[in-house]
């Protein structure tokens, strides 16, 4: 049913080859090729190589239940099932990007990943377990990238690494009221050096220990409201920083 037409076609192209190509411009071209590529598509079909089915669709096991999932506008993407039927990966365009979601029965754990575009673009992935967020990778236009720790209740940070735009790095730890008490972070009084700083709960600097120029260092303590300091003389370093 389908041979003779397509051989019509295909003498059809050859005649449009052999007498028109050598007085053909872009315009005769390109309409040969969009001919050749309907006759190959064609042929495909005919020798049942292609087929095409038109989404939303669900592909299902000899007992009826789901192994896959196919969504179409607005979600295009398609979901994958184990043999309890829960849903354990997707993989979907959106938001500008792709994301794709492996987890394990019911949830249990998860990991998800994406390029996504809104506004900025944005690389990130996420570690999930008890449906709680539990560290995150993330990376965005313009240099800034961040690894965080997320503490135990979900709702806070335990740790945190972060490169900022200007090259230098900061690694904070938080406490269990997910505030910020100890810095690793470039010197700002003495660029190039690195400082260490530890706060009291309500943030005020009670340690302040670094580099402070040609090749030395110090520390100072907060004792009763006083700076007590090791080193060279330091003015000001607990509030340099």
């Amino acid at each position: 049913m389908w041979r003779q037409p397509l051989a019509w076609l295909n003498v059809a192209v050859l005649v449009l080859l052999v007498n028109g190509y050598s007085n053909a411009d872009q315009g005769q071209t390109e309409q040969i090729a969009t001919l050749e590529a309907r006759v190959r598509k064609l042929e495909m079909r005919a020798a049942g190589n292609e087929h095409e089915v038109v989404a939303p669709f669900s592909v299902v096991d000899a007992q009826g239940k789901r192994i896959m999932s196919v969504g179409a506008d607005p979600y295009r993407g398609f979901r994958l099932y184990n043999d309890k039927g829960n849903s354990v990966a997707e993989l979907a365009a959106k938001l500008g990007g792709t994301v794709l979601a492996l987890g394990t029965d019911a949830s249990k754990a998860s990991v998800s990943l994406g390029a996504v575009e809104t506004g900025a673009a944005i690389a990130a992935l996420y570690f999930r377990t008890d449906d709680k967020l539990r560290a995150q990778i993330t990376t965005g236009s313009g240099g800034h990238a961040n690894i965080a720790v997320v503490a135990q209740d979900g709702n806070g940070l335990a740790a945190a690494l972060e490169a900022q735009p200007d090259w230098t790095g900061r690694i904070s730890v938080y406490n269990k009221q997910h505030l910020p008490v100890t810095y690793i972070t470039e010197s700002e009084k003495n660029p190039g050096g690195g400082d260490v700083i530890m706060t009291a709960p309500d943030g005020t600097k009670v340690v302040t220990a670094g580099f402070i120029g040609d090749g030395n260092g110090a520390s100072c303590i907060m004792k009763k409201g006083s700076a007590v300091c090791q080193g060279m003389t330091l003015p000001g370093i607990l509030g340099a920083h």
